[in-house]
C-alpha cells in the first residue's frame, strides 16, 4: 500500500490512499466508470481494500460480498473488533509507522481520536448529496453506512402514562432509579 501524507493546520501526517475508500458508498450504485480515472486504475492496481470496523459482523459481512460482487478487481479483508481495542490497533500501528487499513467505520467516539492524530484525510463523495445532511460530515472525513435506533420502555406497573420521560435528559432525575425504564437498540 502507498503511503500518502495529508496536510491540515499547517500538520502534515500519513493517511490511508483513498482511491478505495468508496467502500462507504458502495450500496448506493457507484460503478467504476464514475470513480475517477486515476482513482480506479489506482484501487485495480493495488487489488485489495482493508476494512477495519465495529459495525455487527453480520452487516459488515454483507457489505463486503457487495463491494466484492460491484469491484471484483479489488479483493475486500475485514477487521472487525470494538471500539477499544479499534482504536489501540490503529493508533499503535500509526506509531509504529504501519498502515494496514484502507477504510475505517464505526460510531463518532473511533473517529475523534484518529482525527485528533491527523490519521483521516477528507473524502467527499458525490454520493454524499443522497444522503441527509445530518449523517455526513461536512469535511468528508465520515459518512453514515448504519444507524441505531434507541426506543424507550416503561414498566406500566410502575409508571403511569402521563408520568413516561420525553427525553433521555429527564433520566437523570434520581426518580426514575430502580428498574421502571429500560433503553433497548
Amino acid at each position: 500500500m502507498k503511503l500518502v501524507t495529508f496536510t491540515q493546520n499547517g500538520i502534515e501526517a500519513p493517511v490511508i490512499p483513498l482511491c478505495v475508500a468508496v467502500v462507504l458508498f458502495l450500496t448506493c450504485g457507484v460503478s467504476w466508470s464514475q470513480i475517477s480515472q486515476p482513482l480506479g486504475e489506482a484501487a485495480k492496481k493495488e487489488g485489495e481494500l482493508v476494512w477495519y470496523t465495529t459495525t455487527a459482523l453480520e452487516a459488515s459481512k454483507q457489505i463486503v460480498d457487495r463491494f466484492q460482487k460491484r469491484y471484483p478487481l479489488v479483493k475486500p479483508q475485514l477487521y472487525r473488533t470494538d471500539v477499544g481495542p479499534l482504536i489501540n490497533r490503529i493508533l499503535l500501528e500509526a506509531r509504529a509507522g504501519k498502515y494496514a487499513w484502507d477504510v475505517v467505520g464505526g460510531g463518532a467516539e473511533l473517529f475523534f481520536p484518529l482525527m485528533e492524530k491527523g490519521l483521516l484525510a477528507g473524502y467527499r463523495s458525490p454520493e454524499a448529496e443522497m444522503i441527509d445532511d445530518d449523517l455526513v460530515d461536512r469535511r468528508g472525513y465520515w459518512a453514515a453506512y448504519t444507524f441505531s435506533t434507541y426506543a424507550l420502555g416503561f414498566n406500566t406497573g410502575l409508571v403511569k402514562k402521563g408520568d413516561v420521560p420525553r427525553g433521555y435528559e429527564v433520566l437523570l432525575d434520581p426518580r426514575w432509579k430502580g428498574q421502571k425504564i429500560c433503553l433497548d437498540s
